[in-house]
This record gives structure tokens, sequence and C-alpha cells, in this order.
């Protein structure tokens, strides 16, 4: 059964966006991860709107040990070192 992790973002340093996106790709790719969708205004169709200036974006994953094997991998360490530094996160996963 698919998995999927939701992460809302909150970039606070940009150069740390664009090292983040140039490592998290491949270390996504080398786990059979995939972006299904990002959107930086989505909109609510029932309670509140994700706050102003936050992204979410949403991964999906061939199973839930994959999702959990790719955010514990030595592949994705660096993009999250560098995600945490520079941006305020929540991340679920689901599946």
């Amino acid at each position: 059964m698919s998995a999927y992790v939701l992460f809302e973002v909150r970039w606070h340093d940009q150069a740390a966006r664009g090292e983040y996106l140039r490592l998290f790709v491949p270390a996504l790719a080398a786990h059979a991860g995939e972006i299904v969708a990002t959107d930086n205004a989505p909109g609510a169709l029932e309670g509140s709107l994700v706050e102003p200036g936050k992204t979410l974006v949403l991964l999906a994953f061939p199973d839930r040990a994959a999702a959990e094997r790719w955010h514990e991998s030595e592949e994705y360490r660096p993009a999250l070192e560098v995600r945490q530094r520079g941006a305020e996160t929540r991340a679920v996963l689901f599946g």
C-alpha cells in the first residue's frame, strides 16, 4: 500500500532552500519517492487555511517502510540537515 509524507514548510533562508532542493531530489529518487504535489498558496475545503508563507509538499512512496528508510537514509541526511537549519517544518507520514 502506498504511503505519503505531507510537509508544511516555511523557509527563512532562501539559500538553504536552493541547497535543499539540489540534495533532496536525488535522495528522493534513490528511495522510489516522488513529488505528487506542491503548493505555495493552498486553499481549504474545511477548517482553516495553511498560514501564509508556508508551502505544502506531498510525497509518495511505494509503502510506509520505504518512506521511513528515505527519511533516515544517508542519502537524505545532508538535505535534512539543511532543511532543519533553514526552515520551520512539520511532516506527517500516512498510509
